[in-house]
């Protein structure tokens, strides 16, 4: 819920209002209201709920809740592992900004800090590597779904995160698939393969694994940035190089797959289709 606005009402990115409520895993980023709850406006009877959220950088009036109001006549609720700036608590008498203090209210393992989004003015509110928001949610938070708002597990390695959206190992290459032509006959080409991690968290690559051993092959130390072996770690926003070699026996068309297998939760054997031929007489 990011870039909203209500003016003459609460909750710039939701207003939610029933007996007990349960606020898990959400991303409130930017939004603005006129009255109170900048991000989140909660209304509740019974017990608001509020677990590893990032409801942050929201705008209301002062000491009205910039990112989270709690409001109901018979309030208490439990705040834990989220990312705001400013939260407020009103009993119908009074307004606490301090939900420390707040009898019936428990609090925990909260921040606020920029969660350092990828890219949020271009709406890519995936954690970037180095977030303080990465495995720091509660995993026993209740209702805790079991993936996140990209449909990719919640729970990765054990941990959670605060949040919308886990940040996640991403493997992909460039290019998508070799293609070397037709060679000739007793020749020999290469091609080099970019392999990237394009998501937040480590990818562990544990096998590169090539279905034709026959007419190709892999040289690990090629590029200025090597893989160096066939089983490796590869930072957030890191990558690395090898060239695919294709030496055919004989004369014909071969196809076959470089299938690289990691801990990507989307593509755990990533493949790369090849391809090439050899021509009698080339």
């Amino acid at each position: 819920m990011a870039g909203n606005a209500a003016p003459s009402g609460q909750g710039g990115g939701a207003y939610l209002g029933s007996f007990s409520n349960f606020c898990v895993n959400n991303t409130v980023y930017d939004n603005e209201n006129g009255i109170g709850g900048g991000g989140l406006s909660l209304f509740t009877l019974g017990t608001a709920n509020i677990y590893n959220n990032i409801v942050f950088a929201n705008s209301a009036p002062a000491a009205s809740g910039q990112d989270i109001l709690i409001g109901g006549p018979a309030t208490s609720g439990a705040l834990f592992n989220n990312d705001f700036g400013e939260a407020c608590v009103n009993d119908g008498m009074t307004v606490n900004c301090d939900p420390t203090t707040v009898a019936n209210f428990t609090t925990g393992a909260n921040i606020n800090v920029d969660p350092l989004f990828v890219d949020a003015p271009n709406a890519n509110f995936n954690l970037a590597e180095g977030s303080q928001a990465i495995d720091a949610g509660d995993v026993n938070a209740p209702d805790l779904p079991a993936t996140d708002h990209d449909g990719n597990p919640r729970v990765v390695n054990g941990q959670v995160d605060m949040g919308a959206l886990e940040a996640q190992p991403n493997i992909v290459t460039d290019p998508a698939s070799l293609d070397f032509g037709d060679i000739g006959g007793n020749k020999s080409s290469s091609l080099s393969l970019i392999i990237a991690n394009v998501g937040s968290l480590p990818a562990d690559v544990s096998g590169l694994v090539l279905s034709d051993t026959v007419n190709y092959s892999l040289d690990l130390n090629a590029g200025s940035d090597p893989c160096a072996a066939s089983s490796f770690t590869l930072p957030g926003g890191n990558n690395c190089t090898l060239s695919v070699i294709f030496s055919p026996k004989q004369n014909g068309l071969f196809n076959a797959t470089l299938t690289i297998n990691s801990n990507d939760p989307d593509e755990p054997a990533l493949a790369v289709p090849l391809s090439g031929s050899a021509q009698a007489g080339g």
